[in-house]
C-alpha cells in the first residue's frame, strides 16, 4: 500500500478501530517505516481524538420553543429580526438624493458648454473663403461662385 491508501485507512477506520486485524497489521508496519505516515497520524490523533471525548451539550427543548415562538411572532406582526427606526428609510433616501445632487452639480461644472460663433451670412463667406485661401494658397476672386461650389 502506498501513503495515500494509509492514510485514507488511518482518517476513516484505524481511529474509529472498524478495522480487521490483518489491515491493522499491515498499517501498524507501514507507521513503523514511514516518518510521513506517522507524523500524519499523530496529527490526527491530536485533532481528532478530543473530539471524541468532548462532552455533547444539547439545547433544552424549552429554548428551542421559545426561539421558535419569536420568530412565528414576529412573522404575524410583519416584522424583522432587524430592527430600523422609522425614519432611517427616508432620511437614506435623502441622504442619496443629496449626494447625487452635488456630484451631478460638480461633474456639470466640469464639462465646458460649446462655443457657439454666431456671424452673418456675408461675414461667413468671407471667414471661410479667407481661410480656404490660405490653406490652399490661392486667390479666389467670385467668392459666391467658390462657395457654391464647394461648400454648399
Amino acid at each position: 500500500m502506498n501513503c495515500e491508501q494509509i492514510q485514507d485507512i488511518l482518517l476513516n477506520d484505524y481511529l474509529n478501530k472498524e478495522i480487521s486485524p490483518e489491515q491493522k497489521k499491515v498499517v501498524d508496519e507501514h507507521l513503523d517505516q514511514c516518518p510521513t505516515c506517522m507524523e500524519f497520524f499523530n496529527h490526527a490523533t491530536e485533532v481528532i481524538l478530543p473530539m471524541e471525548t468532548a462532552q455533547k451539550h444539547s439545547v433544552p427543548d424549552d429554548d428551542w420553543q421559545n426561539i421558535k415562538n419569536r420568530i412565528e411572532t414576529q412573522k404575524e406582526k410583519g416584522t424583522s429580526i432587524f430592527h430600523f427606526p422609522k425614519p432611517i428609510l427616508p432620511l437614506a433616501f435623502a441622504a442619496l438624493l443629496l449626494i447625487s445632487f452635488f456630484a451631478a452639480r460638480e461633474f456639470a461644472e466640469t464639462i465646458k458648454p460649446p462655443i457657439v460663433c454666431v456671424m452673418e451670412h456675408e461675414d461667413a463667406i468671407l471667414y471661410l473663403t479667407d481661410e480656404f485661401e490660405e490653406f490652399m494658397g490661392t486667390d479666389f476672386e467670385n467668392e459666391e461662385y467658390f462657395l457654391e461650389e464647394f461648400f454648399l
